[in-house]
């Protein structure tokens, strides 16, 4: 896996909610992971992604007409004070 990728998947884990649940938009999360990083344009993001879907870290899936991702395993090693359930319909690959 990449670098760039790695730092992708450790700048997710403070985009996602509290069952790891995120909006799958890579222009989105491109800017707000790699604000002063030109040269990692959302081209690179979807890389990012694709990579880190490959190596089961990361699951993409749709809600109605929502795209959405799943950081697998979120709860396992996160674990937020005063937990919020997520208001984004559960992964239905891993529940």
């Amino acid at each position: 896996m990449s670098m760039a990728a790695q730092w992708t998947f450790f700048g997710l884990l403070t985009q996602a909610d509290d069952d790891g649940r995120l909006r799958d938009n890579g222009c989105l999360l491109n800017a707000d992971l790699w604000p002063l990083r030109p040269e990692h344009t959302a081209v690179e993001m979807a890389r990012d992604l694709r990579e880190l879907i490959a190596a089961g870290l990361l699951c993409r899936y749709t809600a109605g007409s929502e795209s959405l991702l799943h950081l697998i395993g979120f709860r396992s090693y996160q674990r937020p004070n005063g937990y919020t359930p997520s208001k984004r319909p559960a992964c239905p690959i891993h529940p």
